[in-house]
């Protein structure tokens, strides 16, 4: 990393966290002068005494772990299950074939409207809220795969084949490196999808998540609870999104400047 490099950076860091800070004290100052009603904006300095209040009596922490569970566990799994579906469909045509039209409907349906389902289905306990999870991105990342997929070059399953390699091996040394760039450029979607699912998914029959607290704070009408949790949201989403970021920069190391 050059002096410049790090020099832009530092800049450009010190410009976010400026327009943060004027975005915040406009808004605090919209507040107290009744600009914008504090009834339903609340203040920002309300919202961090709130934030201190759960965070002294544990309130914070384990709704950010019961949150973070479901995004987690329904992530990884829809994920997994996802690239397996795109591998399928991908290097398969007479399997595409028979599940395009499922697909094609399954993935024009809105998947949070199977929430109250999954709730009669299997109770108000963890799994429909990591099954809405996973319903949510596991075509994302199978559609993406797949696509990655069909952008193989012929040539390379070609000389692979010369080569004797079984499915199996193309699969393992040609398909799965290829898609790799798909699956990994395509993260910091699937993710938000992810966690607005999961957030989602504790706004009805939950008593845990940050979503609940949300929930929580509109039944009791205190704006300010909503405005606290969402808050926390947002940062826990940048903070999924930086790490993201950094992995997609090391996993794409190898490709050439454009």
């Amino acid at each position: 990393m050059t002096a410049k490099y790090a020099l832009q950076r530092g800049l450009i860091v010190i410009a976010q966290l400026a327009t943060v800070a004027v975005f915040l004290v406009l808004w605090q100052l919209g507040s107290e002068h009744h600009v914008l009603d504090p009834v339903f904006f609340s203040k920002p300095t309300d919202m961090w005494h709130q934030l201190l209040l759960w965070k002294r009596t544990g309130v914070l922490w384990k709704n950010i772990v019961d949150t973070m569970t479901v995004f987690l566990v329904g992530y990884v799994v829809g994920t997994v299950l996802g690239i397996v579906l795109g591998i399928v469909i991908g290097t398969m045509t007479w399997a595409r074939e028979i599940m395009e039209p499922f697909l094609a409907f399954f993935n024009a349906l809105p998947r949070l409207i199977l929430l109250p389902l999954l709730i009669v289905w299997f109770g108000f306990g963890l799994e429909p809220k990591f099954l809405l999870v996973i319903s949510v991105i596991i075509l994302m990342v199978a559609l993406n795969v797949a696509a990655g997929l069909r952008e193989v070059k012929v040539d390379y399953l070609n000389n692979a084949r010369l080569a004797g390699a079984t499915r199996f091996d193309l699969v393992r040394h040609v398909y799965i490196p290829s898609v790799s760039l798909w699956v990994t450029s395509t993260a910091r979607v699937t993710v938000g999808y992810a966690f607005n699912a999961a957030i989602a998914a504790e706004f009805i029959g939950a008593n845990k998540g940050l979503g609940f607290l949300m929930y929580l704070g509109l039944s009791n009408t205190e704006a300010v609870q909503i405005w606290t949790a969402l808050g926390v949201t947002v940062i826990l989403a940048l903070v999924i999104d930086f790490i993201l970021a950094g992995v997609e920069t090391r996993a794409t190391r190898w490709m050439p400047a454009v």
